[in-house]
């Protein structure tokens, strides 16, 4: 290499070395020089992503696109070579069934059983034959190896979109969008029948932010086949992948209700059930389902397994994790086996604790998005899992996973850091993990494809939140201003919770879950350090949290947790955990000897917790403020946040703002200078708004923080969650 620089085989072998081992700086210098000769290599794809990642669009658009279009011409071979070697393999399974040769088919068995449980017991049989068969598997593998254009292809339309948002000239912005929608499509690969193509470019059109067009097309091709079942639960599908699920459900709902044929109402019944985040109803729905096919009673293992974890029943859950998994095994691996059974092996992981589980979870999801594509939903999930990877990553050093059952999460990174430039560290040594990279870029992708669904971005604001990454939650802002986002899910389940309907389920399945709670905290104080902190902590919060609903939680035992975590290992998560039990002690104390604080505290037990109800309580002058400033717990946290103002110079909140307000205006007042020049922190609020409109804790801040800055009209957002239905501790006018 050092002898022959300009020697572009050379260049491009070792550029896909440094790309594996994440150091694009060294790949962008070794192959600048070499661009014009990089024509169709693996070098033209790395510079031209990497351009891409660095905002580039032009430079990464004449790299890309001879590349994509070679190889996507491959890819559509590769998928007309599995759909006729899948044919003939199934045609041949078939034919034997038909001729009665068919090998440990019990024929005798079949013809004893009713209707549908003939096809299903045929269906499982040509899956038991077809799965491993040699012809079928090389042409899954040559799928999977041309795939690897799928996700260039799909960045290339990303920098086609960026390229068209810069262009004030008309024509050529419609060029550039013209382009990216061919792109799409050319991802998309066979259209098949006409109907089915119809439908992907009414996909294509929410991807290009022509929401209205998309449900107009899909609207036209349900009334052009009379709703025909098979059609309008493809229509569900489709919005579900482009994130309008609640849309998704009313179909699959109608469909439900007045459909007669077995097959298309139990599918009717799997689809609800894939729309909603609720495990209970989850389990609802399909059991509702096809009680013969065997994909859908996999997914019931899982579904149970979680829902005996929620609870406590450990062993009981590990028990249907595992029997998940068996079942999955005797399925065809494509993208819908892989990403479902990958999600078992994850939650094995996250009740284990043990890295292997983790990587099965791994392996299976990456292998599906070769295959599955621009399946929103699917990149998500891998999004996710390599995110959980990094963060495991990060806290598996300090923190014993196993120990506590879990996998890696944000809350266990703050049990890692105590001031500003050891959270700056932590984060850094976070970015050169390969595997955050690769979960951000997929995060790229799933909110364009599905750009109404939360679940993206709410993923991508918790991670740049975290790194205080002010160029990324500018540009998430922007993304999310035009967007109209599928929130009636996430509405109906919170307005649920603030009335109280949610209160006697969520009791039973904390009671159940809180013995392991306490047997992780006792093995963990074997340990210490920050294993300890965050198994207290969990408990800690646990507890608080459980109040809500009507658990009788001990107060001195909640700081006793706090303090038993802090003393293991002071940190910003220990740190968060005594401000929660200190302030929840001074919520009991304040509520047995004041009226109105017991009032306020009533009104707003579900929709705040102690630590924003005192800080919204001591920004009302009267007696009441002074009987909160006198309590001794109150005053602890007064000089814990004055500390920590020492610890976190640049950053500060509108909850740290509201506590010292009163007590520490000098203080306070310096925190309101943070706050007004902290771009960071009023983005962090604006996506947490714009994430979660009836967040009660979301509005306070916004509150705040406009108080802070002597900002117009600081009570809009409280006024917003009021007027939707959630408590307040007293009525805003």
């Amino acid at each position: 290499m050092a002898k022959q620089p300009g020697n572009v085989d050379y260049v491009v072998r070792l550029s896909v070395i440094y790309e594996a081992q994440n150091k694009p700086a060294q790949c962008r210098k070794m192959l600048e020089p070499l661009a014009a000769r990089l024509g169709t290599t693996e070098g033209a794809r790395v510079l031209g992503q990497i351009y891409a990642r660095e905002n580039e669009p032009d430079k990464s658009h004449e790299l890309l696109m001879p590349y994509a279009q070679k190889r996507l011409k491959q890819l559509h071979d590769a998928e007309q070579n599995f759909t006729a070697v899948y044919k003939r393999v199934a045609t041949r399974v078939i034919d034997m069934l038909k001729q009665e040769r068919a090998p440990g088919f019990s024929y005798d068995r079949y013809k004893s059983l009713p209707e549908p449980q003939r096809e299903a017991m045929v269906d499982e049989y040509i899956q038991s034959q077809i799965k491993d068969d040699p012809e079928l598997m090389r042409a899954r593998d040559e799928l999977a190896a041309q795939g690897q254009v799928v996700p260039v292809a799909l960045d290339l339309g990303v920098v086609l979109l960026e390229r068209a948002q810069r262009k004030q000239d008309p024509q050529a912005r419609q060029a550039d969008l013209h382009e990216a929608e061919q792109m799409f499509l050319a991802v998309r690969g066979q259209a098949g029948e006409q109907d089915m193509y119809r439908l992907y470019l009414g996909q294509v059109d929410y991807w290009l932010g022509k929401h209205d067009e998309g449900r107009k097309l899909f609207d036209e091709l349900m009334a052009a086949h009379q709703d025909k079942g098979e059609v309008v639960l493809a229509v569900a599908r489709t919005l579900r992948e482009v994130g309008a699920a609640s849309e998704a459900r009313q179909l699959a709902e109608k469909l439900y209700q007045k459909e007669s044929e077995p097959k298309l109402k139990y599918a009717a019944a799997t689809m609800i059930s894939l729309t909603t985040d609720e495990p209970d109803e989850k389990i609802l729905w399909l059991r509702r389902g096809d009680p013969n096919d065997k994909g859908d009673k996999a997914t019931l293992e899982w579904l149970v397994g979680l829902q005996c974890r929620r609870r406590g029943a450990d062993d009981e859950a590990l028990q249907h994790l595992h029997a998940s998994i068996d079942l999955y095994q005797g399925l065809v691996e494509n993208s819908d086996t892989l990403n479902n059974s990958a999600l078992v092996w994850f939650s094995l992981a996250d009740a284990t604790g043990d890295p292997d589980d983790f990587k099965q979870a791994a392996i299976r999801l990456e292998k599906a998005s070769a295959l599955g594509r621009s399946d929103s939903i699917l990149l998500l999930n891998t999004s996710v899992a390599l995110m959980t990877s990094a963060l495991s990553d990060a806290v598996a050093k300090a923190i014993d996973l196993k120990m506590l059952h879990t996998t890696g999460n944000f809350e266990l990174l703050s049990y890692l850091y105590h001031d500003a430039a050891q959270r700056k560290q932590l984060v850094a040594n976070m970015q050169r993990n390969p595997d955050l990279r690769r979960s951000l870029e997929y995060l790229d992708k799933v909110m364009l494809l599905a750009p109404r669904s939360v679940s993206g971005y709410g993923q991508a604001y918790r991670f740049y939140g975290f790194s205080r990454d002010l160029t990324a939650l500018k540009a998430l802002a922007n993304r999310l201003k035009p967007l109209e986002l599928d929130l009636a899910t996430q509405h109906a389940r919170t307005l649920k919770f603030y009335s109280g309907q949610l209160d006697a389920e969520q009791l039973e399945d904390f009671q159940k879950s809180l013995p392991r709670l306490r047997r992780t905290l006792a093995a963990a104080r074997a340990k210490g350090g920050p294993t300890l902190a965050a198994a207290a902590g969990s408990l800690c919060d646990g507890l608080a949290q459980a109040s809500k609903v009507g658990y009788a939680t001990d107060a001195d035992e909640l700081v006793r947790l706090a303090e038993e975590a802090q003393h293991a290992a002071p940190s910003a998560g220990s740190d968060s955990d005594l401000f929660t039990a200190l302030t929840f002690r001074a919520a009991r104390d304040l509520a047995k000897a004041d009226p109105e604080f017991a009032a306020m505290q009533q009104r707003a037990r579900r929709s705040l917790d102690s630590r924003m109800l005192i800080a919204a309580a001591i920004g009302r002058p009267g007696p009441l403020r002074e009987r909160i400033l006198a309590n001794a717990d109150v005053k602890r946290v007064e000089q814990m946040l004055l500390n920590n103002m020492r610890l976190y110079p640049e950053s500060a909140n509108g909850w740290q703002w509201a506590v010292l307000s009163a007590s520490h205006p000098a203080e306070a007042n310096q925190l309101a200078a943070i706050m007004r020049r902290d771009e960071i922190s009023r983005l962090e609020i604006e996506l947490a708004r714009r994430l979660s409109p009836l967040s009660v804790d979301a509005a306070w801040e916004e509150y705040w923080m406009k108080q802070a800055a002597d900002e117009p009209n600081p009570t809009a957002a409280l006024k917003q969650c009021q007027q939707a239905g959630a408590p307040l501790p007293w009525e805003i006018k």
